[in-house]
């Protein structure tokens, strides 16, 4: 069985730093027409609600999933949102 390899990489957090974590289910999920959500949708959800607490930004980016996909999707999704104190 061949196993997936993974970089390993060290960082520094700091008081009011976001830890944003998902699955490919996210970006990946589709709407009705078939169009891909998309990491930059993610990415742009994240940079535009930094401020927000870790559960705000969490139900805005599930909110607007559910949005895109119309209530419906083909794949799950793991969403993790952490912000330092």
């Amino acid at each position: 069985v061949d196993l997936p390899s993974f970089e390993e990489r060290e960082i520094s957090l700091a008081a009011g730093n976001i830890w944003v974590m998902y699955s490919d289910g996210l970006p990946e999920a589709r709407n009705a027409e078939r169009d891909m959500w998309g990491i930059e949708a993610v990415e742009a959800l994240i940079l535009e609600h930094h401020g927000d607490s870790a559960k705000d930004l969490r139900d805005r980016i599930l909110d607007a999933h559910h949005r895109y996909v119309g209530g419906r999707s083909d794949d799950d999704a793991t969403l993790v949102v952490a912000k330092l104190r």
